[in-house]
């Protein structure tokens, strides 16, 4: 039952971030349009990771449909379908990603943050883990090296 708990929060988890609201001001863009710019600023170690993450999330969105607590926290069988649809559409992308740069997508034996997609991913430890460039900003003077 700890690994359908855990399996819920990370759903939870994603939905919040999901859910929130773009800055003040920011244009809005459709979300495959976003997902499709991030996914060309990402280095390969982060396409990798985000193929991970990605397998990850579908793979818990199908656990939803045969749980009904699961298919509740995630809105309901409209929106889970919904998501699933997205997420398919992300794969899509991001396979496209990868033959763009002639990689091919593995599974990995690295943890990934079940709220953070590769562009967000804020653990030192995960982003060393996957191998992703240390951030522009860290040891600059008065800049957090962690955020």
């Amino acid at each position: 039952m700890s690994e359908l708990r855990a399996i819920m929060q990370r759903l939870g988890q994603r939905l919040d971030h999901q859910a929130a609201a773009p800055p003040a001001g920011a244009p809005e863009r459709p979300p495959a349009d976003l997902y499709v710019s991030e996914l060309e600023h990402c280095s390969d170690a982060m396409l990798h990771y985000e193929w991970n993450w990605l397998e990850q999330h579908l793979q818990d969105l199908a656990l939803c449909r045969s749980n009904e607590a699961m298919l509740k926290a995630a809105g309901g069988q409209q929106h889970l379908n919904g998501l699933i649809a997205q997420s398919e559409h992300y794969a899509a992308q991001l396979q496209k990603a990868f033959a763009q740069r002639a990689l091919v997508p593995c599974r990995q034996p690295h943890n990934v943050a079940p709220s953070e997609h590769a562009w967000e991913l804020s653990n030192p430890g995960l982003r060393a883990q996957w191998g992703f460039e240390p951030r522009a900003n860290a040891g600059a003077p008065g800049v957090d090296p962690a955020s």
